[in-house]
């Protein structure tokens, strides 16, 4: 079935460079493509040095301009104009998902949902809820320029207790370039718990190690049967259980590996539930330079 990507576009040229990576992930996904401009309420002259879109017509002409230079079909191409201005922009983002159906929200780590704004404070928390597509997030290059999107290899984290969402989308995506996917989970050692688990730890630490390795046993069993189905598909999938602080093992595994994409699971309207921090996406993404995936679950 086609799917639909939405592109939320702020006029600046960070904010275009997902481009490219969007289009050629569009064409092997046979995807339709929207482009939307939100008008902002009290914005600022200059984003990123361009100049701010603030009135209906100017938006109108910016995006169709666009469109024009894109290299991709342009009966596949919809443009959106939020006519009125808007104060919570990630909100309406978040509206023009639902009503238009779409499949996948495409963002740059910059523009107006930037870094900061896209991962910090409420905006998770009413864009990745309840029936909210996933979210991918491009990265700039320390230049300023459009990344080049062909993935090789994906991590994908998954987490007992937030579900596999973030795993079938990863399974599409390795189909259609030939991704290999390592699938990694992480279990805490008793020196990384943290709140009523780092307090039961002390008060009955045997117990607690004797829990952590069995969740440790449990992981290993359910990567081997995902590693074993997705092998039987035709991809090529490698698994890891690490120990100590999730995080931490997260971004240096996905170093180490040179990953291209970085794929999680996250859980309820607290947003990126799976790694226990509304911070993680943030951290993750000053220290990995490539694309994450965020995928929501209501588990």
């Amino acid at each position: 079935m086609r799917q639909h990507f939405l592109i939320p576009l702020d006029g600046s040229r960070l904010a275009e460079t997902v481009l490219p990576g969007t289009l050629e992930l569009a064409r092997r996904c046979q995807a339709r493509l929207t482009l939307l401009h939100i008008l902002e309420q009290s914005a600022p002259m200059t984003i990123h040095g361009d100049r701010h879109l603030h009135h209906l017509t100017e938006a109108e002409i910016y995006l169709a301009e666009l469109a024009d230079r894109l290299e991709f079909p342009q009966e596949q191409i919809r443009l959106e104009v939020h006519p009125y201005p808007e104060a919570d922009v990630a909100h309406s983002i978040f509206l023009h998902a639902q009503e238009l159906s779409a499949d996948l929200v495409v963002l740059s780590t910059h523009g107006y949902l930037g870094l900061r704004e896209w991962l910090f404070g409420s905006v998770p928390q009413k864009v990745l809820r309840r029936d909210a597509p996933p979210v991918f997030l491009l990265q700039p290059t320390p230049n300023g320029a459009a990344p080049e999107f062909r993935p090789r290899r994906a991590v994908v984290y998954l987490d007992l207790s937030a579900g596999e969402a973030g795993l079938q989308v990863a399974e599409e995506w390795a189909q259609r370039y030939g991704m290999e996917l390592h699938l990694l989970m992480c279990i805490p050692t008793r020196a990384t718990l943290t709140g009523a688990r780092a307090a039961t730890g002390m008060l009955l630490p045997t117990t607690m190690t004797a829990s952590l390795d069995w969740a440790a046993q449990d992981a290993a069993d359910q990567l081997r049967a995902h590693r074993d189905r997705l092998q039987a598909s035709g991809i090529k999938a490698t698994v890891q259980i690490t120990r100590g602080d999730s995080l931490v093992r997260l971004v240096e595994i996905a170093r180490g590996l040179a990953a291209d994409l970085l794929c999680l699971t996250t859980r309820g309207e607290s947003g990126l539930s799976a790694l226990g921090t509304d911070e993680v996406a943030s951290k993750i993404l000053t220290r990995f330079s490539g694309a994450l995936l965020l995928v929501h679950t209501d588990d």
